[in-house]
């Protein structure tokens, strides 16, 4: 597959992404937690994000080197940060059960908020530094 093609799905993947964060940051906004909408959205942010980590790592990371020293570099980079958002992840959804949620909604909304920025700022990093890296490089 093509690199650019590669690019354009991450980036079908992360609008995706950004969509589900918008109708998480919705639920978040309720002044009362709804254990169903909260269930979905974060069921849904988690599994997208385990496909979109999946894809990068088979199609984005191995493609880096070949893009020149630059690109590798910064894969390897991001490919660590990327590591410790997905412990992030991992450890909100063990951490805030639905129990915990309904006894601290204010505090819930809070951690949830932090990691939702978190999400955009990486899909806003990769969208401006990593894939033009990709993108350009010499077609394969």
């Amino acid at each position: 597959m093509k690199k650019v093609a590669q690019v354009q799905i991450m980036c079908a993947q992360h609008q995706e992404l950004r969509d589900v964060a918008q109708k998480y940051r919705h639920a978040l906004a309720q002044a009362r937690p709804e254990p169903q909408a909260l269930a979905d959205c974060r069921w849904r942010l988690m599994r997208l994000i385990t496909g979109h980590i999946a894809y990068e790592n088979a199609h984005l990371y191995p493609a880096l080197p070949e893009c020149g020293a630059r690109a590798e570099a910064l894969g390897k980079e991001m490919a660590a940060e990327l590591g410790q958002l997905t412990a992030q992840l991992h450890a909100h959804v063990r951490e805030w059960t639905a129990e915990r949620i309904a006894a601290d909604w204010s505090g819930y909304r809070a951690a949830a908020e932090a990691l939702i920025v978190a999400l955009t700022k990486r899909i806003d990093r990769e969208e401006q530094e990593l894939y033009p890296l990709l993108t350009f490089a010499r077609a394969a």
